[in-house]
Formats: C-alpha cells, sequence, structure tokens
C-alpha cells in the first residue's frame, strides 16, 4: 500500500479541502461511520466548500441574468461569455461555468486518476447539480473549476460561504493506497506546456481521448520542476 502526494494550488484564495469522514464529523455518532466500506471511500474522497456567497437567477421573461454576491467584482469569476448557445443560459436547465474556485492539480506519482463529483446536498440547498468527470491526473495536470446545472429554473441559485459544492475522489491500480493533498504555494510544472497542451487536445479530439484516458503519458515534462 502507497500514499500518494496529490499537489494542489489554489489560484485564488480558497477554503480548506477536508476529506469526507471529517466533513461528517459533526459530533453526531453514526453506526455507518465504523464501516470499513465506508470508511475506505470516504477516506479517499475529499470535500470543497464554497470560498463566498452569491446567488443567481436566469429570468426567462426578460432573458436576463440576476446575480448579486458578497465579493468584489466577482461577475468576472462567471464564464458568462464562454456560451455561444443561448440555450445554456435560458433552456429548461441552464448551465453555467464558475472559474472560482479554482484549484490546480498534478501529482508525480504513476497512473492516477481524479473524479470529479457533485455533493448530493447542492440539488436539496442551492438549486444546483455540480457537472462531474474523471481523467488521468498522471497525464494531464490540469485546474479544476466549477460549472454546475440549474434544477429548477424558476427558482434562483443560492450559495453560502462554507457549503459544501462538490467533491474529488482519487484512484490508482491498487484501490488500498491512500492520498495526500498537498497545498502549494505556486505552480510546479511548465504552465505554459501546459497550455500548449490544451490547445493541442482542442484540435485533436483522438489526441484529447489519449491524454485523458491512457495509461502512458507521453508529457511527463509537465512534472519536472526544472522547466519550472
Amino acid at each position: 500500500m502507497t500514499t500518494h502526494k496529490i499537489f494542489y494550488y489554489k489560484k485564488d484564495p480558497g477554503n480548506d479541502i477536508v476529506k469526507t469522514g471529517e466533513f461528517f464529523n459533526t459530533g453526531e455518532k453514526h453506526t455507518y461511520h465504523h464501516c470499513p466500506v465506508w470508511q475506505h471511500k470516504s477516506n479517499r474522497t475529499f470535500v470543497f466548500y464554497s470560498p463566498f456567497e452569491f446567488s443567481l437567477f436566469a429570468n426567462q421573461k426578460e432573458n436576463k441574468l440576476d446575480y448579486s454576491s458578497n465579493l468584489k467584482d466577482s461577475i468576472e469569476y462567471f464564464s458568462f461569455d464562454e456560451h455561444e448557445d443561448v440555450d445554456e443560459f435560458f433552456g429548461s436547465h441552464p448551465v453555467f461555468q464558475l472559474r472560482y474556485p479554482e484549484y490546480y492539480f498534478w501529482t508525480e506519482s504513476e497512473d492516477i486518476w481524479v473524479e470529479f463529483m457533485d455533493h448530493p446536498l447542492t440539488s436539496r440547498n442551492n438549486n444546483a447539480i455540480i457537472i462531474g468527470g474523471w481523467w488521468n491526473l498522471s497525464n494531464y495536470p490540469r485546474c479544476a473549476s466549477m460549472g454546475f446545472q440549474v434544477v429548477d429554473c424558476t427558482r434562483e441559485v443560492s450559495v453560502q460561504k462554507n457549503d459544501p459544492i462538490y467533491r474529488i475522489r482519487f484512484y490508482s491500480k491498487n484501490f488500498d493506497d491512500n492520498f495526500s493533498l498537498v497545498e502549494k504555494t505556486k505552480l510546479e510544472y511548465d504552465e505554459s506546456v501546459a497550455s500548449n497542451l490544451q490547445d493541442s487536445i482542442v484540435n485533436n479530439r483522438s489526441y484529447l481521448q489519449d491524454i485523458l484516458f491512457k495509461k502512458s503519458c507521453p508529457f511527463k515534462l509537465l512534472r519536472n520542476k526544472k522547466n519550472v
């Protein structure tokens, strides 16, 4: 059994990341907390919290977005301008991309996968479901930001500071391996090389499949500190 280090860098100030087991550590005692099946999964799953509060409503009648937040100029954290299809905003279940909080992840271990998941409380508390996915982190160190889909378009999306908003989970060949999150104060891979890689995979879908999902890594220089 190995403990793999997962490095991360917060582009903007953000909250701490905690394991699922710590999230449920509220003083209440439940039988399932002692279940090894639950513990095995929760010890490899991490919860992210919102570092600020905001509300967002896609006004279907007037075809406009109503937005408020406790952060100055926080409107810039939404990727409104990146949507080419107006249905993304004003369909039956609008979709939005949030640039903040944005975390960069990378690892020096081989063949580590990361899964980006919704948190079950957001559909009830925030009227939103986080859009998830997974990829080979060893191949493709990259940032993770929050995209979400509105559950009920007749109600606003409302997120309070410190609300749990999404989860991530890591995998290796050996499911008994452990993972340790290590915060860094700067990126330790060449961001320009990563940017070129991003451009390449956008223009070549088959290349994208190889990078995201294949075991072999043709871009080990992304993890080479000499390139920083």
